[in-house]
């Protein structure tokens, strides 16, 4: 997968949907530093994400989900693993 692009969809509250991506990096280090400034912006009231034409400013009030095609190298305890998803 250190091929592919990376891609991040937010399920917005009112039910859309807008989708984010970027190239991968095989640097692991620079994967698990990603993810933990990730994990870090769940706490935070605003999502910020850096594009090529400026800034995306989401508030975390209108977030439902995030969804991510990135394994990190390491993920917290408290996650559950080898869950498939069920589309209707």
């Amino acid at each position: 997968m250190d091929d592919q692009k990376r891609v991040m969809t937010v399920n917005y509250n009112d039910g859309t949907l807008q989708s984010f991506e970027w190239d991968a990096d095989a640097n692991r280090s620079d994967l698990a530093n990603w993810y933990s400034k990730f994990m870090q912006s769940l706490t935070e009231p605003l999502l910020i994400l850096e594009t090529s034409e400026g800034l995306v400013i989401i508030p975390r009030q209108n977030i439902k989900s995030v969804e991510i095609n990135v394994l990190p190298p390491k993920l917290p305890p408290y996650a559950i693993r080898g869950v498939r998803i069920i589309r209707d």
